[in-house]
């Protein structure tokens, strides 16, 4: 294990000492959720961080970083050290036990690479955070998840956002606030101020594009929620980017009020899984039609469930 404590000023140790009381009279369990991020982490841990948080960019003499990610209560932090190692913690709110990895990591300028090896305790989506991708949020660092690239690129396309926080992790201070949790995330950079490696996943221009066969066997009416769902084939193009779940809808004052999501794309065009909801304001469906045109874009919906 790294002795943090020894690259320490005595300015540094001074505040760790105050860190580490501040550690012993937060994490007694007492029942109120964490209010920072070092309250939030497991007590077995919280060294650990207590340590990285006197090391963290904002302090003179920085070694270490700190990243945190947070999706509906399970949460990840990773801390990466100048000597080339790290450690990985995934806990749950609820609980106070969780998985701990730690070893060596490489970086450039394109990419961090996390040497993990699974244990008895690993689930297997572990290995999702193996490989990150370096980005600008602002002043802000964060770290794509690079197998999540395409679900990242799917939610910049749709709604200008990051999405799901699961996907990335955000530079964070132990003692700052706990980050609320957001489920779309926060705005994204103009694409051309994102990784290489994203820009790929995301269009230089929102795209429309045309039904071009109905399949008419995969039609389905659910008669409690009054809404249908249809199976169409849509004409992709020259464009490549069409990915599984990527959202379209119908384009603004087209009345069709309609929301699909990609299923599988084919060499030249792609299946989409559209919904039509007739509940909302109590208007009738609408169904689709060959040669009617659906958006990559939230921005250019018809629908108030865009969303």
């Amino acid at each position: 294990m790294i002795n943090w404590f020894k690259r320490f000023s005595r300015t540094n140790r001074v505040a760790a000492a105050a860190l580490s009381s501040m550690v012993a009279s937060t994490s007694a369990h007492s029942g109120q959720p964490p209010k920072t991020l070092l309250e939030s982490v497991p007590a077995r841990w919280q060294t650990l961080l207590v340590n990285a948080c006197q090391a963290s960019p904002s302090n003179e003499g920085a070694t270490a970083e700190v990243y945190f990610s947070d999706s509906v209560g399970s949460r990840k932090l990773l801390l990466l050290d100048a000597d080339g190692s790290y450690q990985l913690m995934y806990w749950r709110d609820e609980e106070q036990s969780g998985r701990l990895y730690t070893g060596a990591f490489q970086r450039n300028d394109e990419r961090i690479k996390l040497d993990m090896k699974l244990n008895w305790q690993s689930l297997g989506s572990d290995t999702n955070d193996e490989l990150l991708v370096p980005m600008r949020l602002g002043a802000q660092r964060v770290l794509l998840l690079e197998k999540h690239l395409n679900d990242i690129g799917a939610m910049i396309q749709w709604r200008g956002l990051l999405g799901d926080s699961e996907d990335y992790f955000v530079e964070a201070r132990c003692d700052h606030p706990l980050p609320a949790f957001e489920l779309d995330g926060p705005k994204a950079p103009p694409r051309s101020e994102l990784p290489d490696a994203l820009k790929h996943f995301v269009f230089e221009q929102p795209v429309e594009t045309k039904i071009i066969a109905l399949l008419e066997d995969s039609r389905s009416y659910d008669y409690a929620a009054r809404d249908a769902e249809f199976l169409v084939r849509v004409d992709k193009g020259d464009n490549d980017l069409f990915r599984i779940n990527m959202p379209l809808c119908s384009p603004r004052h087209a009345g069709q009020h309609w929301k699909g999501w990609v299923g599988t794309p084919l060499a030249d065009s792609t299946e989409v899984r559209i919904v039509i909801r007739e509940a909302m304001q109590g208007r009738p469906l609408v169904f689709p039609q060959v040669g009617q045109v659906l958006t990559t874009s939230a921005a250019q919906c018809d629908s108030a469930d865009s969303d």
